[in-house]
């Protein structure tokens, strides 16, 4: 048989509202968890949340602290799956600690190959 084709993150920004997200955030009771690497500390939150929209991963809510920013991201890929996401970027080490809880069938590798990769454009 046909290898399946690959999958793509394809979320329009603003389908998951914030009573919507933490509604699934409580209802999801396993969570994955990933550290990838960054570029380094953020460049400030809106370049975060506009390198992330690109790869079609949106911010539903961010915060900038003294160590870290925090943000909470989603996306869903062309199969129906749901990613959430709560995502640290530490400010004193190259690295981001994501929390991630998913719907359906989920592929969490690309989703964290995903983030990844934008938060590394952000250096």
């Amino acid at each position: 048989p046909a290898a399946p084709a690959p999958r793509a993150l394809v979320e329009a920004a603003g389908s998951v509202t914030g009573e919507a997200f933490q509604a699934a955030w409580g209802r999801i009771p396993k969570e994955e968890t990933a550290t990838v690497t960054t570029a380094g500390p953020p460049q400030g939150t809106d370049l975060v949340d506009a390198m992330l929209a690109s790869l079609n991963v949106h911010t539903m809510a961010s915060g900038d602290l003294p160590d870290h920013a925090k943000f909470f991201v989603y996306a869903r890929d062309d199969r129906g799956a749901l990613y959430l996401c709560q995502c640290i970027v530490h400010k004193t080490k190259h690295a981001a600690d994501l929390t991630i809880k998913v719907e359906g069938d989920a592929d969490v590798g690309l989703f964290v190959g995903v983030v990844e990769s934008g938060l590394q454009a952000c250096g």
